[in-house]
């Protein structure tokens, strides 16, 4: 699906390359590059707690990393995993 690197950026594996979404620091925050949606996607919390900041819906708790790689983890559900499954949950619903 994807990868990260040591300079804390996210990719997307595409057909015939890779796309950098956003990058993490180790500090837990998590920023996206999305073109209408780009700036601060949210953190990751001391125990694991990941949560989404919005600007219409606040912040929400999402999930939960554990493991040493928690920015990372917490990145890449915010990044990757949650945009495909909205993206699923809408294709269904058409």
């Amino acid at each position: 699906v994807g990868r990260y690197d040591a300079d804390g950026a996210i990719y997307r594996a595409m057909q015939y390359d890779e796309r950098e979404l956003g990058r993490f620091a180790l500090d837990g925050q998590i920023r996206s590059h999305g073109l209408f949606e780009g700036g601060e996607l949210g953190w990751v919390e001391a125990d694991g707690v990941v949560i989404q900041a919005g600007l219409i819906l606040g912040e929400e708790e999402v999930g939960r990393v554990d493991g040493p790689e928690q920015a990372a983890a917490a990145a890449a559900l915010l990044l990757l995993f949650l945009p495909d499954d909205a993206e699923e949950n809408r294709r269904l619903a058409r």
